[in-house]
């Protein structure tokens, strides 16, 4: 509703070609990347809520693409055929388009396809991921997505195109610039590029900073360690997000972002877009390794940065948040200055270009979707948590609970087991690394295991009716960290368990220009 651009996207009279579908030259490009990141958690959101309006309104926007694809379509862009090599040269030459699109609409398709059983879904995603994606060359998320598509259908066309990319990363000299970087894990020398701001092509011609393709890159670079088990790819991964955290670490738990990636401070930012990405890039990492850290992680960004993407109503938006707003233009340290508006850090409805307006609807489905996930091996995990009720199909049957808590408000967490299969089986309890002395109890009797990889496994032959009691202690935390950005100067932070706190300063609306808030030093 408000903006024509998300009316336009994959609508049936909505066919791009040439110029017209690169994001800087026509805004009708982000009825395409706008519209996917959309589309994505639409979808989610609907099934999650079971709402039927918003089913109703997936079911509609999304009947364009389902029942247009061919078998010759050129990604998602069912309008296209790959048969004319003047349509197959302007693929190649979308940069952004191809960039995006594929990788993050498949996301919403399998989601539809989870949901609904919808054939033509499955066969879209089989045509638009098929080995064809590979001869786009700049990649980011197309690699992840085809591997989601290959879990939920099986396509063999999935399979071939894994291959195929996974050896085109073998060769990083055939990849992107911004490939080529993510494949091996950062130089510390690399920190002494954080300083750099973008201010015109040649910087940011350097180095590929930008904070969205990082985490898609890294999703992807990830996906091929568990295509291949090359550890060398792990090895990659964990070291960038080392990096990041030592480096770049916001304390309201994601990177700093404003576009490109650079030192934290009060006044430097993160891009909505990446709140979403980088949390589900480590919801990844977190479902593949089996590692509770990095739920931790999801947390801290979800809980702080994941709700100040938005005001309470979520009506009003900003492009790019900071931990101090304590001007007009909150955002006063940034590194984004391409768009010419001065108010990216402000509330409003929408903020050009549309992509953080429209990537904020991602951002609770994709929390609410990996609060509980089955086990490979049979049983099921507790990874984030919040009040919810969980209904999963494990590797012997359905388990079914409701989860009580004020959490991250509170520090108890009260599972009441209403369903599970008739034999033992594991249940995992994420312990976050923040939590000194955790305690879990299963009918009032204490479990003496301890944390392994960041979780408790709780095994027995589950009954309804059974309660597990999860106590998470909370301790008030300060972290000291040094603005490299402003004259190296001193600044901290204060949390409890997963939350930041803030200061409220009054104000007559959430964009009121206020004094900053003075603090002197401790002696």
């Amino acid at each position: 509703e408000v903006d024509v651009q998300f009316r336009r996207a994959w609508a049936a009279d909505t066919t791009p070609r040439g110029k017209d579908v690169h994001w800087w030259s026509n805004p009708g490009s982000w009825s395409c990347e706008g519209g996917a990141y959309w589309f994505d958690g639409l979808v989610r959101l609907a099934f999650q809520l079971d709402d039927p309006a918003l089913k109703a309104l997936a079911s509609n926007r999304l009947e364009t693409v389902l029942s247009k694809m061919h078998p010759n379509a050129i990604g998602f862009a069912w309008w296209l055929d790959r048969r004319d090599p003047q349509q197959v040269q302007e693929a190649r030459s979308w940069e952004m388009f191809h960039l995006w699109i594929p990788g993050i609409a498949e996301r919403a398709l399998e989601t539809w396809y989870r949901a609904t059983g919808d054939r033509r879904a499955a066969e879209a995603l089989g045509i638009a991921l098929d080995r064809h994606a590979v001869s786009y060359g700049k990649f980011t998320s197309l690699p992840s997505a085809v591997f989601a598509a290959y879990d939920v259908t099986g396509d063999s066309r999935q399979a071939e195109a894994m291959d195929d990319f996974v050896a085109a990363l073998m060769k990083p000299d055939k990849l992107a610039r911004v490939f080529r970087q993510y494949l091996k894990p950062p130089k510390e020398w690399m920190s002494e590029t954080l300083a750099i701001k973008r201010k015109h092509q040649a910087v940011m011609d350097m180095i590929p900073r930008h904070g969205v393709n990082a985490s898609e890159t890294l999703l992807t670079v990830f996906r091929a360690y568990q295509w291949t088990g090359d550890k060398e790819f792990l090895k990659a991964v964990r070291g960038w997000y080392g990096f990041f955290d030592r480096h770049v670490r916001q304390p309201y738990g994601v990177s700093t972002m404003d576009e490109e990636w650079g030192y934290p401070g009060p006044g430097r930012g993160t891009e909505t877009c990446v709140v979403a990405a980088e949390s589900w890039t480590r919801i990844a990492l977190m479902a593949g390794l089996g590692e509770g850290a990095w739920g931790d992680d999801v947390e801290r960004a979800f809980f702080n940065a994941g709700q100040n993407c938005a005001t309470k109503d979520w009506r009003l938006n900003v492009y790019i948040q900071t931990p101090n707003r304590t001007s007009a233009n909150p955002v006063q340290d940034c590194s984004f200055t391409g768009n010419g508006d001065d108010r990216i850090g402000a509330y409003a409805v929408k903020h050009s270009p549309l992509c953080c307006t429209a990537a904020q609807n991602r951002i609770v489905p994709n929390y609410i979707q990996s609060m509980w996930m089955p086990l490979r091996e049979g049983g099921v995990a507790a990874t984030l948590y919040g009040p919810c009720a969980v209904s999963l199909k494990t590797k012997d049957g359905v388990f079914a609970a409701d989860e009580e808590t004020r959490y991250p408000y509170g520090e108890e967490i009260v599972i009441r087991v209403k369903a599970a299969p008739e034999k033992e089986m594991p249940l995992k309890l994420r312990v976050p690394g923040w939590c000194a002395a955790p305690s879990v109890a299963v009918n009032g009797e204490a479990v003496a295991e301890k944390p392994v990889k960041g979780f408790v496994t709780v095994r027995r032959a589950w009954r309804a009716d059974d309660v597990v009691v999860v106590r998470l202690p909370m301790a008030v935390r300060v972290e000291k960290m040094t603005s490299y950005n402003d004259r190296s100067k001193g600044w901290l932070s204060l949390s409890r368990g997963p939350l930041l706190y803030a200061h409220v300063v009054p104000g007559t609306d959430v964009n009121t220009p206020v004094e900053p808030v003075y603090v002197p030093e401790a002696p």
